[in-house]
């Protein structure tokens, strides 16, 4: 057991392994790289928690859970890669990476979490193709977020889910009917709302979206085929 050792720098998995346990790697605060096999298919909870030094981490294609907390403060991060062509995210399991500017392979989560990037505050630009659902508190504190993309399955937007996110500038939502709950607490965020053509109206008169037409007016436009 790894866990709490201050001074380990890097590590290299045996290829048998296939979990990366609770608190594997937590608080290894001097750890800087890690290899893991094709034969891990889940990261426990916490098993990369205070990670600080921590820079890249290879998430392979057999890797379909990452759980809870599993890379929380891992404050050197800058980029993800998750090739699995299915995956399941827990709650905060990104939290707290603060240096983390890019992750690809979003397109295949179907569920965001809560707070599951909460306070990535370099994180500038994020695609949600495959999502149905973003739990509460998601990307709070995400200061640095301009462009978001939310896929046509994208069916409910949970509470403050972009709470703080003052430098959003374009969010494309391919859903022809309004995700439930909305953006409403980006009402006074002037960022411009890309939708189908057809959705436009749809948008303005629906309960969670109505802010879109009220007072100052937003800027809602088609989005470009």
């Amino acid at each position: 057991d790894e866990h709490e050792n201050k001074t380990l720098l890097s590590v290299q998995l045996p290829s048998t392994i296939k979990k990366l346990g609770w608190g594997a790697f937590q608080d290894c605060i001097s750890l800087k790289s890690i290899n893991i096999p094709e034969t891990v298919t889940s990261i426990g909870d916490y098993a990369f928690g205070n990670c600080e030094a921590l820079k890249s981490i290879n998430l392979p294609k057999s890797v379909s859970q990452i759980g809870y907390y599993a890379f929380e403060n891992c404050k050197s991060i800058e980029t993800i890669e998750l090739l699995s062509s299915k995956i399941s995210l827990e709650d905060n399991c990104f939290e707290g990476c603060s240096s983390l500017k890019t992750i690809s392979g979003t397109d295949n989560i179907a569920e965001l979490p809560m707070s599951a990037f909460k306070d990535c505050v370099k994180l500038q630009s994020i695609s949600l193709m495959g999502i149905e659902t973003i739990d509460s508190d998601v990307f709070e504190n995400c200061s640095s977020l301009e462009t978001l993309t939310l896929g046509a399955s994208c069916n409910k937007i949970g509470s403050h889910s972009f709470s703080g996110c003052e430098n959003l500038k374009d969010v494309y939502v391919y859903a022809t009917t309004p995700p439930s709950q909305g953006f409403s607490d980006l009402d006074e965020i002037d960022f411009v709302l890309h939708v189908p053509a057809n959705a436009i109206d749809t948008y303005k008169d629906s309960d969670g979206w109505n802010w879109l037409s009220s007072g100052e007016e937003r800027t809602i436009v088609a989005i470009e085929e």
